[in-house]
């Protein structure tokens, strides 16, 4: 689907911000509609990752699926046993979720065979920063800097519209082999994507201001 082909970029686009500004080898944390956890190599090859529910997914889950129980902001609560229906609810969502994390990246340091950085983006990744000591860069401009990245990277140099409109004309109505073709078309797909990828991001930003 456009939102799994989003994610999946997304993932790749953080990949490559994290090793260009803190090397490797590193577990990204992305605190999104999803929780994913990618891992890279040191010298930035990516490896796969994880994806579980994000924490405001599960909480709207929580709440939909329970008529009795309410919607809670997510927080960090004074202790780990609640005293109420909300106090309850904060301690699942946010120490069930700390100790997945701790857990996931103590797992994939293990598979991966030795020590990790670890960086953390999205919207709650300062709250669980605070709550850990696992966590050694919190990175909120991760994926505008990975997109600013790949796009001067890119070979054909499809970095706005125009370019991509002359580009597509170009494999439309000009003769070239078909390795060319290959070669364009494959960065109009990049651009695409990378362009769409920035256009939901502008948008969510805005709404969470608006």
């Amino acid at each position: 689907s456009r939102r799994q082909r989003q994610m999946c970029i997304r993932d790749r686009v953080n990949a490559v911000a994290a090793h260009e500004k803190y090397g490797g080898p590193m577990i990204i944390i992305d605190f999104g509609t999803a929780t994913t956890f990618d891992v890279i190599d040191s010298v930035g090859n990516y490896h796969g990752g994880v994806i579980a529910p994000g924490v405001n997914l599960s909480l709207e889950a929580l709440s939909k699926a329970t008529a009795t129980l309410p919607r809670v902001a997510v927080e960090k609560p004074n202790k780990v046993i609640g005293n109420n229906t909300i106090t309850a609810i904060q301690s699942g969502i946010f120490y069930g979720y700390l100790s997945m994390i701790e857990g996931m990246v103590e797992r994939i340091s293990d598979e991966f065979g030795g020590s990790m950085k670890v960086l953390a983006t999205g919207g709650l990744a300062p709250l669980f920063n605070e709550a850990s000591n696992i966590i050694q860069y919190v990175d909120q401009e991760l994926t505008t800097y990975g997109l600013f990245k790949i796009y001067t990277a890119n070979i054909e140099n499809i970095d706005d519209g125009g370019a991509a409109l002359t580009a597509y004309g170009k494999i439309q109505y000009t003769d070239m082999t078909e390795k060319e073709r290959e070669d364009i078309s494959d960065a109009l797909k990049r651009y695409c994507e990378l362009d769409t990828l920035a256009m939901v991001m502008i948008y969510e930003h805005i709404k969470s201001i608006v």
